[in-house]
C-alpha cells in the first residue's frame, strides 16, 4: 500500500501524467494510479484523457494559460461622463454617482474618482475675511469722497471725522497663588482659600470720536448662549468728563484703551464714519467742541 500524498498542486498532477504519457501508459492506467498516489478526488477520468490528448499533441507547459478574463466596463467615454458629473456638483459622494450611473458597482466608480481622474477630497480653507471687488469699490469711493471734501475744507473737513476702534479688555480680578503668598511660621497651619472663578473674563470695549474729542465709550461683555448681541444691548450714555486728544482713555481701574487716531484717507469699520463722511452737509454737532457730552450719541455697529 502506497502512502497518499493529500492535496497536491495541479502542476505536479500534470507533470506526473506527462511523465507516463511519455512512459506509452494508457489514459487509464495513468488515472488508476494517480488515484492510488493522490486520493479519489484528484481528477475525473475525462479530464486525464484530455490532458493526454494535449501532450501527444505538443503542449509541454503544464501550468494553466493566461485568460482574457472579463471584459472591463471601464472605457474613455465612461471617464468622460463621470468627469461631467462631477464638473457639476464638486460636493458630490460615490452614492450620489451610483444613482446616475446604476449599470456600474461602486467599486468600480471609486476607482475611475482616485485612480483614472486622481480627484481628492479636500476641506475649504477658513479665513478671517476676504477683500473682494465690491470692498474695493467701496473703499476706493470712501477714500475718493474724503479727498474731494478735503480739496474743498481744507483742513478743517479732518477735524469732523468720527473714527472708532474696539478692542478686548481682560478683567484680572482673581487673586494668584503668587499674590496670596505670607510671612508665616514654618510650623504655621497652611491657609487654605477655595478656587475661584471668572464668569467673564474679557468684554469688548467700542470707543468713537474726532481728532479733538472724544464722543463715548462702551463696553460689552463676551457675549455667550443666553447672552444677546451687542446691537440688542441698551446704548450707554457718554462719559461727563471732557478729554484731550492727547490724553489716554482710561475707563476704570482694570482696564486701558488707546484712542486710535484717524486719517483722511481712513477706511472705515464703523458706522459713524461712513455717515459723517458722505454727507456733504455735515451737522455742526459733530464739529470740535470742548465737552464730549454734547456730541451726538451714535448707534453701536450692526453685528
Amino acid at each position: 500500500m502506497f502512502e497518499t500524498i493529500a492535496h497536491p498542486s495541479d502542476c505536479k498532477v500534470r507533470s506526473a501524467m506527462r511523465f507516463l504519457n511519455a512512459k506509452n501508459v494508457k489514459p487509464a492506467e495513468i488515472h488508476r494510479q494517480l488515484i492510488e498516489i493522490y486520493g479519489e478526488n484528484v481528477m475525473t477520468d475525462g479530464m486525464v484523457r484530455k490532458w493526454v490528448r494535449q501532450f501527444n499533441d505538443g503542449r509541454t507547459n503544464v501550468n494553466d494559460e493566461s485568460q482574457s478574463g472579463r471584459p472591463s466596463v471601464v472605457n474613455d467615454g465612461l471617464v468622460a461622463k463621470v468627469n461631467e458629473k462631477i464638473s457639476e456638483n464638486r460636493r458630490f459622494t460615490i452614492r450620489m454617482l451610483c444613482d446616475e450611473f446604476p449599470q456600474i458597482s461602486k467599486t468600480v466608480l471609486h476607482e475611475i474618482v482616485t485612480n483614472r481622474l486622481n480627484y481628492r477630497k479636500l476641506c475649504s480653507r477658513w479665513v478671517p475675511k476676504m477683500f473682494m471687488d465690491v470692498h474695493r469699490t467701496k473703499r476706493f469711493g470712501s477714500a475718493l469722497t474724503f479727498r474731494t471734501r478735503y480739496s474743498e475744507e481744507g483742513n478743517g473737513f479732518l477735524n469732523k471725522i468720527v473714527t472708532g476702534g474696539e478692542t478686548w479688555v481682560r478683567h484680572v480680578t482673581l487673586e494668584s497663588k503668587q499674590q496670596s503668598m505670607e510671612w508665616r511660621h514654618s510650623r504655621s497651619p497652611t491657609k487654605k482659600y477655595p478656587k475661584q472663578r471668572c464668569q467673564h473674563t474679557k468684554s469688548c470695549a467700542l470707543c468713537s470720536g474726532t481728532d479733538r474729542a472724544f464722543c463715548f465709550l462702551s463696553s460689552f461683555p463676551e457675549q455667550s448662549q443666553s447672552q444677546p448681541c451687542s446691537s440688542e444691548l441698551p446704548i450707554p450714555k457718554p462719559p461727563e468728563t471732557s478729554l484731550d486728544h492727547n490724553d489716554s482713555i482710561v475707563p476704570d481701574s482694570r482696564s486701558l484703551v488707546s484712542f486710535k487716531k484717524h486719517s483722511y484717507f481712513v477706511e472705515s469699520q464703523f458706522w459713524a464714519i461712513q455717515q459723517s463722511c458722505a454727507d456733504p452737509n455735515l451737522p455742526s454737532a459733530i464739529s470740535p467742541v470742548p465737552h464730549s457730552s454734547e456730541l451726538p450719541i451714535p448707534k453701536p455697529p450692526e453685528t
